[in-house]
């Protein structure tokens, strides 16, 4: 129990801080209790007494009791029926219409697992979307930054990702940082119109709510991914975003008259994000050494002006496994999703990828490396000759393969094949609307006739490329086929 002696009173209010003094035995991030449901956390000591950051927005006065818990700040909900839902930190419900008892408690920041109950990286985390799947391709228990100007299409490519890992059962932990009530009703509007609700928790925190709150927001999302990792589920987080988070942390930290570095963020801002990212990862399953559980993280940073030296950016780009970065300029010229692909890093992906598709990306990345080259001679005006000709002809099928939807998924099987094909012209299309009409076509029958969905997928079984090329060209009738008409 508590002692009944360690209490305190406020003594300075400086909202969303306050100082407290009279405590005899509260620790560093313990929570205190201000009576009737109103919490905060202790962040820092002085010789007054202690500074705590509040998770409410109530006024408070000066001389009210406070009592310390002698808790760590924690997250209590229903396991059960906590998926579709959207939760703040602490929580509790904000939208839902699956209340249950919050039966499970579980403590926020909690450090990160040792070296010896990790695994190496060897799955693939299918994201539906091709350029990245086949030239920058992320791995179950990997960090990967999301990152780029406002607007430029990272949401959008988050949903694609989230709702392919939903319709493959994995969970998906998906926090909103410091964003408007709207985001997150669109985000739960979409879940129940994509019907993936039972695969996604949403936990949330305001523009409106206690900075102190907004910062608990990240950690509380790593906390249940643990928890059901530890379920024996893989798990993919989304942290919506780690500009904001860092933000507000920059705010109670300049209030808790922390020394301000770089940009006025304090010392620990890498820290703080190390601490968090470091809980992601892939690890070995507690009772069956052969099995493994991953929790894979997708943090989103908001950059200016494509900047990716940033304090925030080149931080998180320390910490992680890589980055995905959307170019505005791509954006602006019409290319979905906007990821510019020679400025994009994967550093573990591309072991988890198998020979076909590693040597499909070596050669592919190799060739629009070449094809970037050429590109730039026609700025100049220059008349190509015919080989320069046949390399601008040929990358831009590939770019327009590459073009997709918000709403497109493509299975990997379907990515292998008719990324073949284009780059060996085992097909000529004339152009991009050409190829686009036969990709349309093509993912309509594998999704809805059982033949090409088997036929695509004994194909891609295949160990090496020059194999696969050769089973294509002695199928080639049946895929000219499924790509020629709609299933």
């Amino acid at each position: 129990m508590t002692d009944k002696l360690d209490s305190g009173k406020i003594s300075q209010i400086n909202y969303p801080l306050v100082k407290i003094s009279g405590f005899s035995k509260i620790k560093p991030n313990e929570v205190v209790d201000f009576g009737k449901g109103r919490f905060g956390q202790v962040i820092s000591f002085n010789q007054d007494g202690c500074i705590v950051s509040l998770f409410f927005e109530d006024h408070l006065q000066i001389g009210d009791p406070v009592t310390a818990t002698g808790k760590m700040p924690q997250i209590s909900f229903d396991a059960e029926r906590v998926f579709g839902t959207v939760i703040n930190p602490l929580g509790e419900t904000l939208l839902s219409h699956n209340e249950g008892k919050r039966s499970t408690h579980l403590e926020i920041d909690t450090p990160a697992l040792p070296l010896s109950l990790r695994a190496n990286l060897n799955q693939q985390l299918e994201t539906g979307v091709s350029i990245v799947d086949s030239l920058l391709p992320l791995a179950k228990g990997q960090r990967e930054i999301i990152v780029g100007d406002k607007k430029v299409g990272k949401t959008n490519f988050l949903r694609r990702v989230i709702k392919t890992q939903a319709q493959q059962r994995q969970i998906i932990v998906y926090a909103l940082v410091g964003k408007r009530i709207s985001a997150a009703k669109q985000l739960y509007e979409y879940l129940k119109r994509e019907k993936i609700t039972k695969q996604v928790i949403t936990i949330a925190s305001l523009a409106h709510h206690s900075a102190g709150l907004i910062n608990l927001t990240p950690f509380a999302a790593m906390a249940v991914a643990e928890f059901y990792r530890d379920q024996g589920h893989d798990v993919v987080v989304v942290l919506d975003n780690l500009s904001n988070h860092a933000q507000f942390y920059r705010q109670l930290s300049l209030l808790a008259a922390k020394f301000p570095g770089r940009d006025s963020y304090p010392g620990d801002i890498f820290y703080t994000h190390a601490r968090l990212l470091e809980r992601a990862g892939n690890f070995k399953h507690p009772f069956d050494p052969q099995k493994t559980n991953s929790v894979t993280c997708l943090p989103m940073v908001e950059s200016a002006e494509g900047d990716l030296t940033d304090f925030i950016v080149s931080n998180l780009i320390g910490i992680t496994d890589g980055h995905l970065f959307f170019n505005k300029s791509l954006f602006e010229k019409g290319q979905r999703p906007a990821i510019d692909f020679s400025l994009s890093v994967t550093r573990v992906g591309k072991q988890t990828q198998n020979p076909i598709q590693r040597e499909l990306n070596y050669q592919i990345t190799a060739f629009l490396a070449k094809y970037n080259e050429v590109l730039k001679i026609t700025h100049f005006g220059s008349d190509l000759p015919a080989e320069s000709r046949k390399i601008v002809d040929k990358g831009n099928l590939l770019l327009g393969f590459f073009e997709e939807g918000q709403n497109e998924q493509v299975p990997l099987a379907v990515q292998q094949v008719l990324l073949t094909i284009i780059y060996q012209e085992i097909l000529a299309f004339k152009n991009k609307d050409e190829l686009q009409q036969f990709k349309t076509n093509f993912l309509q029958s594998y999704q809805q006739n059982e033949s090409c969905t088997t036929l695509m997928d004994k194909l891609v079984q295949v160990k090496d490329l020059d194999t696969l090329i050769q089973q294509i060209e002695n199928n080639l009738p049946k895929i000219k086929k499924y790509g020629a008409t709609a299933a």
